[in-house]
């Protein structure tokens, strides 16, 4: 009796625990049982819906390989789910498919005729029972199944065979059945895929040879420097405008075409590339292979890599690239100024070589009289390499012919107009000095260096805007002239720019990107230079305007003492100020536009649209940032452009930020 009683006990004390479990796996068992119907039942409303709709056109290709995924995922990701609050989340997505499809629905209905029929056409789908075991002589063009949206026909159908290419070109039209909207034009679909013949197999046995023949034998090259330049900071086979950095030559480009990918760097100055070569009437047949990018040629027509030569080999390039060149002015104008030593007047655009090589770019400068001819200075560099070694060489200019003649002669041969000669102003016109040149009669300078006019307080903050801004000097024909006169040195300067030439008019001796700078009126009288080490540090600056100094009256000069950028001259910072003024002035700037949206976070800038219509010689620079305005409410974007090797200032568009 004690045993049993024991027993008993033992008993009375597991049951509970027993039972619980028990109790709790029936609710769970029903739980799943509520949601398993559920989601059947979802799962039919779906499909049911997604059945009669990728008939139709209210989903497009994509939606349809999307929503076939998301069934398919939703079964097998549901049965495998162990939680509760997983598979109800299975069903959600169903509930939020059904809504996303009913909306499609809707929506269709706002859609253009020509959007349904865009549509209706890339739902199509042409296909052939078994055609990778049929060959096409064999197909019969009955038996070519059409699949198209329901609420369309065709209004035009033909299939023809074609043994040359082998395959099966259809040429179609739809139609809406209820609007009676068709393609205007014909339609074609070239159903390929069949089983080859053995001719067929020989035959592209043959052009596999042929291609990699090709292929062994082609040549993979760097566009150009900048491309060289490009691939060195992205290693990538396109530049930030997704135009190619390399070119493929010594193939046979008009049954193939080629295809790069996987850039490698091997070495300093070696890459390699995988080359796909494929037949352009069969793109099945191709071959790839690894190749090394050729070390010696870039692919413009005759531009060397210069990377494959040590500096010594780079400088005989440049001497040979010089020799036997003969130098011309450019215009009538710049043989004159050379005839009268106003040098100051050349720049870069004013000679003519008789033998160019557009690799490189030809800087002029220090033009003089010796032993009676006249030399200028000419140094040479790679073009877009900004390491590129140089070589300055003097070179004799040739007087008896202007480039202007020479290229009239190559315009006459290709059957084009010529173009006018410029002639220099007359030299004797007083007017013309005056305007050119500031006179300083009977000038009295200020007493010191910082000094300010009691009747010009004015001048407190267009001295202050002048300090601020980096000046320089215009070229090293005014640091020789300011060395060698020294504490003599006076001259006096104002800016005009000519709008007709496009080019400064007025003599410089100093550059500056400011407002003041930039002002007629403003006159800038420079003295009392501060030289060290063979250098200008800075000079005396004494501001006053162009009517009182015309008038002599120098009562209100006010004068600061302005440092100097060492090592840099302002020459071609005033030429990118000019271009920049002969584009504003020519009107052909357009600001680019934005496709899309953009945020205060994000900023694509190839999203960017350009509108300008560039007149021949000028190229645009698209930006490669944007930047926030002082308030972070607009978003800035510099857009600058280039001709005959100048990049003009920026033109700043803004973006409003909403």
């Amino acid at each position: 009796m004690r045993t049993n009683k024991k027993i008993l006990l033992t008993v009375g004390l597991v049951m509970p625990t027993l039972v619980s479990p028990i109790i709790a796996i029936s609710c769970q068992s029903e739980e799943d049982k509520k949601i398993q119907k559920e989601f059947d039942t979802k799962i039919k409303e779906f499909e049911s819906l997604f059945n009669i709709n990728k008939e139709s056109i209210s989903l497009t290709k994509k939606d349809i390989g999307d929503y076939d995924v998301l069934v398919k995922n939703a079964k097998k990701y549901f049965k495998e789910s162990k939680s509760i609050e997983e598979k109800k989340s299975f069903i959600n997505i169903l509930d939020s498919a059904i809504k996303e499809i009913q909306k499609k629905e809707n929506d269709v209905k706002s859609l253009s005729d020509l959007e349904k029929l865009n549509r209706a056409n890339e739902l199509l789908v042409f296909s052939y029972p078994n055609i990778k075991n049929i060959k096409l002589a064999e197909a019969d063009i009955n038996l070519i199944e059409k699949k198209l949206a329901k609420e369309y026909e065709f209004s035009l159908y033909k299939a023809v065979k074609n043994e040359e290419t082998q395959d099966i070109t259809i040429i179609y039209k739809l139609r809406n059945k209820e609007t009676k909207f068709e393609h205007s034009k014909n339609q074609f679909f070239e159903l390929k895929g069949w089983k080859k013949t053995d001719a067929q197999i020989q035959k592209e046995q043959e052009q596999l040879k042929q291609l990699e023949d090709d292929l062994n034998v082609l040549k993979v090259k760097f566009l150009d420097e900048k491309a060289y330049q490009n691939v060195l900071e992205t290693n990538k086979l396109f530049n930030y405008e997704q135009k190619p950095n390399f070119v493929v030559t010594d193939y046979n480009n008009d049954n193939y075409k080629y295809e790069l990918s996987n850039l490698i760097k091997v070495n300093e100055n070696e890459y390699k590339v995988n080359v796909t070569l494929s037949l352009k009437l069969n793109k099945e047949l191709k071959k790839s292979k690894e190749v090394l990018i050729d070390k010696n040629e870039y692919g413009k027509k005759g531009f060397i890599n210069p990377h494959s030569l040590d500096e010594a080999a780079q400088i005989s390039y440049f001497e040979a690239q010089l020799k036997d060149v003969e130098i011309y002015p450019y215009y009538s104008k710049d043989k004159t100024f050379i005839e009268r030593k106003e040098y100051h007047k050349l720049t870069n655009k004013s000679y003519w070589l008789s033998k160019k090589n557009n690799q490189l770019i030809y800087v002029f400068k220090d033009v003089e009289q010796k032993d009676g001819q006249n030399k200028v200075m000419v140094e040479v560099k790679f073009e877009n390499w900004p390491e590129s070694p140089k070589l300055t060489k003097e070179l004799n200019i040739n007087l008896a012919k202007l480039g202007i003649d020479e290229l009239n002669e190559i315009r006459k041969k290709a059957g084009k107009e010529p173009l006018e000669d410029q002639k220099a102003p007359e030299s004797t016109l007083p007017d013309q000095k005056e305007y050119e040149k500031i006179q300083l009669v009977d000038f009295v300078p200020t007493p010191s260096d910082e000094y300010i006019a009691q009747s010009a307080p004015h001048h407190i903050r267009f001295l202050a805007q002048i300090k601020k801004a980096k000046t320089y000097l215009l070229n090293k024909e005014v640091q020789d002239l300011i060395i060698s006169e020294n504490s003599n040195f006076l001259k006096a300067q104002h800016f005009v720019y000519d709008e007709e030439k496009y080019e400064t008019k007025s003599e410089l001796f100093i550059y500056q990107f400011s407002k003041t700078f930039r002002d007629t009126q403003n006159v800038f009288i420079l003295s009392n230079p501060i030289i060290e080490d063979g250098k200008v540090k800075s000079l005396k600056l004494i501001l006053g305007s162009l009517s009182d100094i015309a008038a002599k009256d120098y009562s209100k000069l006010s004068s600061t003492r302005i440092n100097l950028v060492q090592n840099e001259y302002g020459e071609n910072k005033l030429k990118s100020y000019e271009l920049y003024k002969e584009i504003e002035l020519k009107g052909f700037h357009v600001n680019p536009t934005y496709q899309g949206e953009y945020t205060k976070e994000n900023f694509d800038l190839s999203k960017l649209q350009y509108h300008s219509v560039l007149p021949e010689g000028f190229e645009l620079i698209k930006p490669t940032k944007a930047e926030f305005n002082k308030k972070k409410t607009e978003w800035l974007v510099p857009v600058s452009y280039k001709k005959n090797g100048i990049i003009s200032n920026n033109f700043w568009v803004h973006f409003k930020i909403k």
